[in-house]
């Protein structure tokens, strides 16, 4: 692993690196061990996003393992804008979810604050349009967008947007 070091009064994050990444493969033996992928680049201003984006899910993973639904898939913005980089709408992730009844698909978006909230409102905006023009969101159709905030004045700020300009939501 290697640290990385945004702030130096601030903790540091740890990433795989190639070698760490082979040590894993050829311990893993039977194992399937997920491919390397290149740690996205965090200044301080993303690394609040980062860390409510990955506090999430593993926040998911857990509780939805204890309420009988699997995580099926939880694919984040870097993987989806090296997918797709001029897509219309890139979700800071794409989550599945799967019950006994049926799936849910979310299109996750993290809001730590740093944009007005019309912001969030012009990402809303595109979904509604996708889903009226029948158009998959990186394959998925009609995701439910869910917005993650880090406080509840947050939350209360981007509520009065919506139902200012959204008064049908």
């Amino acid at each position: 692993v290697r640290a990385i070091v945004s702030d130096l009064a601030a903790e540091n994050r740890y990433a795989l690196t190639a070698l760490g990444h082979a040590f894993l493969v050829k311990a893993a033996c039977d194992e399937e061990v997920p491919p390397l992928l290149p740690v996205p680049r965090v200044d301080g201003r993303r690394l609040t996003h980062l860390d409510l984006l990955n506090g999430f899910r593993i926040a998911l993973a857990q509780s939805s393992a204890e309420g009988g639904v699997s995580l099926v898939r939880f694919r984040p913005e870097w993987e989806l804008r090296a997918e797709d980089p001029h897509a219309a709408i890139v979700p800071d992730a794409i989550v599945m979810l799967r019950g006994d009844q049926r799936d849910a698909v979310i299109a996750l978006e993290v809001d730590v604050g740093t944009e007005p909230p019309h912001s969030i409102l012009k990402k809303l905006d595109r979904y509604e349009a996708a889903r009226f023009q029948r158009r998959s969101v990186f394959g998925v159709g009609e995701p439910h967008p869910l917005i993650l905030v880090p406080t509840a004045r947050r939350a209360r700020s981007i509520a009065r947007a919506v139902r200012k300009d959204h008064p049908r939501i």
